[in-house]
């Protein structure tokens, strides 16, 4: 999306809006999907761990990793504007 000449807070957002579809039709699906084996006293443990780390994966994949990405792109672009402001002032 960077191609594309949009500012990277969009672009990540951008991404974001398109990944979010399939991450929770992915996550809703296996989850429910494992709820079956629940109540099989052989399987239980298995299918609260599938449904717990995968809800947790879900949550961290939509909103935790994106927030540190655009934590990261906002440093990175003071950064690089603290850098340019000192070349520039080196020239003079």
């Amino acid at each position: 999306l960077l191609k594309q000449w949009q500012t990277r807070t969009l672009a990540l957002i951008n991404a974001w809006k398109t990944r979010m579809r399939a991450i929770i039709i992915t996550s809703l699906t296996t989850v429910l999907g494992s709820l079956t084996i629940l109540w099989d006293p052989v399987w239980w443990g298995l299918g609260w761990s599938i449904v717990w780390w995968l809800s947790v994966s879900a949550v961290l994949t939509l909103i935790v990793i994106p927030i540190f990405l655009y934590d990261a792109l906002e440093n990175d672009k003071e950064e690089l504007t603290h850098e340019i402001k000192e070349t520039v002032e080196m020239d003079y």
